[in-house]
């Protein structure tokens, strides 16, 4: 599932492509009863910014 989502969200973004990574050890998905995946589309350790500034963007 998380294979098929993320080869949608990669081609309507010019964000970084930061891959899939095994999350089951979140809370978030370690504990929810039916299938989940967690979407991450910036991360705020940017050290330009650059990332930052676009999630404050309302067209981003």
């Amino acid at each position: 599932m998380a294979e098929c989502i993320h080869s949608e969200v990669i081609g309507g973004t010019s964000q970084k492509n930061r891959g899939l990574k095994d999350g089951s050890h979140l809370w978030v998905i370690r504990k929810t009863v039916m299938p989940a995946v967690l979407i991450e589309f910036g991360f705020m350790d940017d050290s330009q910014l650059r990332e930052s500034r676009l999630m404050i963007d309302q067209k981003f």
